[in-house]
């Protein structure tokens, strides 16, 4: 399962862009972050502001789902990862560490004042069509 999550890695930390989604009173939502992997937590941070339509949902219902993707234009070109966690609300002290990573990898970041959230990954499920049509690379968390 490490190998797994170290094939993963390598393609989750050349990405930016995830899209993530919950859902409150059986209707879903979604969204597209940038974040930045902890692959020592195996989560990803992002940073959203709480009194968004997402950010409240994800306060009531933390189980989140998502997707981080290419965009080839040739079908065996496809690669992308599926994931399934929980996220929340970093505390302050939490915050500072994620803050000052996330703003090595995107500098602008440094004006935001948005709270930072973290997703720890119960689950990711990696598609690599270049390996063969379909081809499917999975890491779950052992509890």
């Amino acid at each position: 399962m490490k190998d797994n999550l170290v094939k993963i890695a390598r393609y989750l930390k050349k990405q930016t862009t995830l899209t993530l989604s919950c859902v409150s009173d059986d209707k879903p939502w979604c969204c597209n972050c940038f974040y930045i992997f902890d692959v020592n937590h195996v989560s990803f941070i992002i940073t959203s502001h709480s009194n968004t339509r997402h950010g409240q949902i994800m306060q009531i219902n933390p189980a989140v789902a998502g997707t981080i993707t290419d965009q080839p234009a040739f079908i065996g070109n496809i690669k992308g990862v599926q994931f399934s966690g929980v996220i929340y609300l970093l505390t302050e002290e939490e915050e500072k560490r994620a803050r000052q990573l996330f703003c090595q990898r995107y500098p602008v970041a440094h004006v935001m004042k948005a709270p930072m959230w973290q997703i720890m990954i119960d689950e990711l499920k990696m598609t690599n069509n270049r390996l063969g049509f379909s081809h499917k690379t999975i890491w779950r968390r052992i509890s």
